[in-house]
């Protein structure tokens, strides 16, 4: 399992990508202005001098360049610059006091491009919870209630207890007998396949109760009894 920070670090937006969002922002120029605090920020750690710069109304310090220049390693020569929603607030403050680079004739608009995501360090969090907690109960499936259940622990539970099948089977959580439906379903092409999973049970109080994934091909004329003429022949 990755750590928070991992997890961070692929839910972030690039830098790039929050540059563009802004109106009349030329994002390679403003980039630069980012990249160039980060080298001076990365020459102070060198020498064990503090880093601590000011921009118009911003007050940017070890603490500030690590929200806004957060390098993570990518396929190509260079890493990928992210920011995260702390960042993206800073990033807004540079913005609107006008230090980032701006088209020619053109002014600030700010028309709350970066509020979304400057909101999303919560959410982020709770993400990175749900996904902590089913990857201990895949492990601890005597612990795992009714309240847990989701497609995304059931299908990891059985995949680590039954492996992967096509059919039926089930197991007992929580009290409960689950069962897991797999059926696979082939494109029009027959070349590739893909599958409906469908988990049931019937809860405490007696209601049949379902989680599913349809399978993009269950609706192809391939999969269609009244359609599905001439394929194959």
């Amino acid at each position: 399992m990755c750590t928070y920070e991992e997890y961070c670090a692929k839910r972030y937006e690039t830098l790039t990508y929050l540059l563009k969002l802004l109106k009349n922002i030329r994002p390679n120029k403003s980039k630069d202005i980012i990249k160039q605090l980060y080298q001076e920020y990365s020459k102070c750690m060198d020498s064990n001098l503090k880093f601590k710069k000011t921009l118009g109304n911003q007050i940017i310090t070890k603490d500030e360049i690590n929200e806004l220049w957060i390098p993570v390693e990518s396929n190509f020569e260079y890493d990928t610059i992210k920011v995260s929603p702390k960042g993206a607030s800073i990033l807004r403050g540079l913005y609107l006091s006008g230090e980032l680079v701006l088209k020619e004739n053109s002014d600030i608009e700010y028309s709350g491009e970066l509020d979304e995501y400057i909101n999303m360090d919560e959410e982020i969090l709770e993400e990175y919870k749900i996904i902590e907690r089913t990857n201990y109960l895949i492990n601890h499936v005597d612990e795992i209630k009714i309240d847990d259940f989701s497609y995304n622990l059931l299908n990891n539970v059985f995949i680590d207890q039954c492996g992967y099948f096509v059919g039926t089977q089930s197991l007992v959580l929580d009290g409960i007998e689950v069962f897991k439906n797999i059926c696979r379903y082939k494109s029009n092409s027959g070349k590739s396949n893909n599958y409906d999973v469908r988990f049931y049970w019937i809860d405490k109080e007696g209601h049949q109760q379902q989680i599913s994934k349809e399978s993009r091909y269950s609706r192809n004329r391939r999969n269609d009894e009244k359609r599905n003429w001439g394929f194959g022949r």
